[in-house]
């Protein structure tokens, strides 16, 4: 396709490449609804308190700031057994082989699914693992921010104009253009979009 032809073009000019996870890599097709009134019946029934869990990751950390990290996971738990509904996902194939093929390039997964997911696609579907991992567990913030794009940039000894940034939404637009960083947007690249 045309479109990653162009990709792996730009791909080819920086050292490294930080990829978004869901309708970027693959298309997990969880069940964002049902997954957020699961979310929200746990918490009424563990804290009393009635949340809407819209926008996902930003409620997801409000709700740790009150609650406190132990919640906070038990809610990663939940969302993860969502996001674990393999016989759903539908990969990146073009994009994954772009990977496979500039193996030189040090290569991070940046998202706002779980680490359990992450992981699990990794083991199952990549040859090799990312240099680093930045998941919901522990970002510094949910998208958009600059500031995991920087972490990265940092732990990686790279600047702004040495990696490239790969994602599907306006929040992985925005959080690239905060931080300064080269962004290729992918969009649609299955049949249905995703956003939590």
């Amino acid at each position: 396709m045309d479109k990653y032809r162009s990709l792996g073009e730009t791909i080819a000019r920086y050292k490294g490449v930080v990829l978004d996870l869901d309708e970027t890599l693959v298309n997990l097709n969880t069940d964002w609804k049902a997954l957020k009134k699961t979310l929200s019946e746990f918490t009424k029934k563990q804290t009393g308190e009635e949340i809407e869990f819209t926008p996902l990751d930003q409620k997801i950390h409000q709700v740790k700031e009150k609650f406190g990290e132990l919640f906070f996971f038990q809610l990663l738990e939940l969302i993860s057994q969502f996001e674990l509904c393999e016989e759903k996902y539908e990969l990146n194939y073009e994009l994954i082989s772009l990977l496979e093929f500039y193996e030189e390039k040090k290569i991070a997964i940046y998202s706002m699914n779980t680490r359990k997911c992450v992981e699990n696609f990794v083991k199952k579907n990549l040859k090799r693992k990312p240099d680093t991992i930045v998941v919901k567990d522990n970002c510094s913030e949910p998208k958009p921010t600059e500031k995991d794009l920087q972490r990265i940039m940092q732990e990686w000894n790279m600047n702004e104009s040495e990696i490239v940034y790969i994602g599907n939404s306006e929040g992985d637009r925005l959080s690239g253009e905060k931080a300064g960083v080269k962004t290729y947007i992918i969009q649609n690249f299955t049949s249905r979009a995703c956003d939590p």
